[in-house]
């Protein structure tokens, strides 16, 4: 991969910071399943996005929503804003839908190839497993970024969260996002997921 492979996307950091995934490993090895290229911007931040918890609508909105705005108040002056709003979620909704596609043809098949190396009950003609649980096989199969070792570990203060719902991660994340934003990144990570379903594939 050449030099560009370093320069890493708001999004991309985000995954390292606060999920403390090895990214940049996580993305040359990716490039396996891509016949060896390298993955393009829009790939590697839909691939960010997605482990920060983001959903294809809200990819869309997050891509989109301002400039729909606009254009559509600029073509529909008289409307009010609920119908403006109506307007652009619908347009949002197309987007979503073609971004889930798009993510079915490129990314998943990427993240497929690479973790049924880890789990044999996964197969790239399956549907992709959860993000949750993606994310819990790449830590516990070497993705985990090593911290910087300038950090005292006698510093360090572990908090442990126990929930049954895995939609939680997603409020989790945003969670330490804005402790990091207010306190400086890195002043709290995920360190490990624990499920008790995956512990079960971890014993073989």
């Amino acid at each position: 991969m050449n030099s560009s492979s370093d320069q890493l996307c708001q999004e991309c950091t985000e995954v390292e910071n606060v999920l403390e995934i090895d990214i940049k490993r996580l993305l040359k090895d990716l490039a396996t399943y891509k016949r060896g290229k390298e993955l393009t911007k829009q790939e590697k931040l839909y691939l960010c996005l997605s482990f920060l918890g983001n959903e294809p609508i809200d990819i869309a909105r997050i891509e989109n929503y301002q400039r729909l705005y606009v254009e559509q108040k600029s073509e529909n002056p008289s409307l009010t804003e609920e119908k403006i709003h109506k307007l652009v979620e619908q347009k949002l909704r197309n987007r979503a839908h073609d971004i889930s596609h798009y993510l079915s043809q490129s990314i998943n098949q990427y993240i497929l190839g690479l973790i049924s190396t880890f789990d044999n009950s996964i197969s790239d003609k399956n549907p992709r497993p959860s993000w949750f649980k993606i994310f819990f096989l790449l830590k516990a199969n070497g993705y985990k970024k090593v911290a910087a070792s300038s950090q005292k570990p006698s510093s360090l203060k572990r908090i442990v969260i126990e929930s049954e719902d895995e939609n939680n991660l997603q409020n989790i994340i945003e969670l330490i996002k804005m402790v990091n934003q207010k306190f400086g990144n890195g002043s709290l990570s995920i360190e490990e997921i624990e499920s008790e379903g995956d512990e079960d594939n971890e014993q073989k």
